[in-house]
């Protein structure tokens, strides 16, 4: 699977973290340069001072273990990407490419545990890879970054020295490896008359030149499972089963690493592949309810109202035990239990609730509905939460057509906002 290049992800030279900066420019050196006079250098001498200054610059990296949820990510394979030393501005390749890629088997390497660090991909045993040899002899000038610096009598030696450099800074690594340079670096032929030695034009322009790496980082992540849930109306409520484990999968991501003197300056996904399927977790969750039989949760009994016109408060010198609802042409509109249970009592016993229901939820909660102008229960009735139990009056101790609703826990007033709203 490809993403697009908007979808890319910066990562850092010591895992997959985000860049904490990342600058169009390399950073100059701040060394000056000393000139180097043809007799005392040779090719041998100017190709050893590049090769140390590519191995001295390799990034060294580590494998990377990050847990985010429930998600582990373990490296499985990673190429290592070269860093050379700071260089100049980077800007796109003109003419020098990169030379062929390091012959390498691209298999990938047995997982380590998650603590050890794993070794770098290298190639000693393999002969050096050494770039065709041009065979050329006419004179040429060498261009950085559009700027003449210098012209040989031998172009051709100027090109092979040229894609060695490239070569080098990929040594000892696989075959996903490239490099280019990454400043403007042209070959021209040349009909001046001032020539200077190819060891002497390059040791001159070294640190001009900046090298452009793209390599292949390989790793493995876990891949969360869903949860499948399948609705029982035969279940309990409260109960639910789990009738197959859920087993996260792991897929294989790829990204390309580009580095430019060492600096990361990009990091792309560049391919998905799903190594293991995750495996759905399948959960049942009953739904039944048992007539009158408690959820544990109330739900606001006057459905055509939610307005309070008396709360749970000292009212005409005593203590209000409940709050009253009404909202206006309330006289008749049904009002609902609460939450399933039984009735314990549907009636008037002649008090100041005028006619009322009583239910008992079996968990210790018990219910009152008061003033009502018809009940539609009886004493000893299961109902269920949301069934109709009576119609809103005005009998009893009351001023007006309203429901007086109580909610006690083992016989403590307890204020019904607290429950519903």
């Amino acid at each position: 699977m490809k993403k697009n290049n908007e979808d890319m992800k910066f990562l850092g030279v010591d895992g997959f973290s985000e860049i904490e900066s990342i600058t169009p420019e390399t950073e100059k050196k701040n060394e000056k340069h000393t000139a180097v006079h043809a007799a005392k250098i040779d090719i041998t001498e100017i190709m050893a001072k590049l090769g140390k200054k590519l191995k001295a610059s390799k990034v060294k990296s580590q494998p990377v273990h990050t847990k985010g949820g429930t998600r582990e990510h373990t490296v499985y394979k990673k190429r290592v990407v070269l860093s050379v030393a700071a260089g100049v501005t980077a800007t796109m390749l003109s003419v020098v490419t990169a030379a062929s890629a390091l012959d390498g088997s691209g298999s990938p390497a047995e997982k380590k545990p998650a603590a050890a660090p794993a070794p770098a991909v290298t190639v000693a045993d393999e002969p050096k890879e050494k770039a065709e040899v041009k065979t050329g002899s006419d004179p040429a000038a060498l261009y950085i970054d559009g700027e003449l610096k210098g012209a040989v009598e031998n172009g051709g030696k100027l090109e092979t020295m040229l894609n060695q450099m490239l070569l080098d800074a990929k040594e000892g690594y696989d075959s996903s490896t490239t490099t280019t340079f990454a400043n403007s670096v042209e070959v021209k032929p040349y009909s001046g008359k001032s020539y200077e030695d190819v060891n002497v034009l390059l040791a001159k322009v070294q640190d001009s030149l900046s090298i452009k790496l793209e390599t292949d980082w390989v790793y493995e992540t876990e891949v969360a499972y869903e949860t499948e849930v399948v609705y029982d109306d035969t279940m309990p409520a409260d109960q639910e089963e789990i009738t197959q484990e859920g087993v996260n999968g792991v897929s294989k991501i790829t990204y390309r690493l580009t580095y430019i003197d060492g600096v990361q300056v990009d990091a792309a996904d560049t391919d998905v592949e799903v190594v293991t399927e995750p495996v759905k977790e399948k959960k049942v969750i009953g739904t039944y309810v048992k007539p009158g039989e408690a959820t544990g949760e109330f739900m606001w009994p006057v459905p055509h109202t939610h307005t309070v016109s008396s709360y749970m408060e000292w009212r005409w010198g005593r203590m209000h035990n409940g709050i009253d609802i009404a909202g206006g042409g309330d006289y008749g509109e049904p009002f609902l239990a609460s939450d399933g249970g039984t009735v314990i009592w549907s009636g008037n016993d002649g008090g100041g609730y005028g006619n009322y229901v009583m239910i008992d939820h079996g968990n210790g909660y018990v219910t009152v509905y008061g003033h009502a102008c018809e009940l539609a229960c009886s004493t000893g009735d299961y109902v269920n939460k949301g069934d109709v139990i009576g119609y809103i009056g005005s009998t009893g101790n009351s001023t007006g057509p309203h429901l007086h609703f109580e909610i006690r826990l083992n016989g403590e007033y307890q204020n019904p906002l607290d429950y519903v709203s």
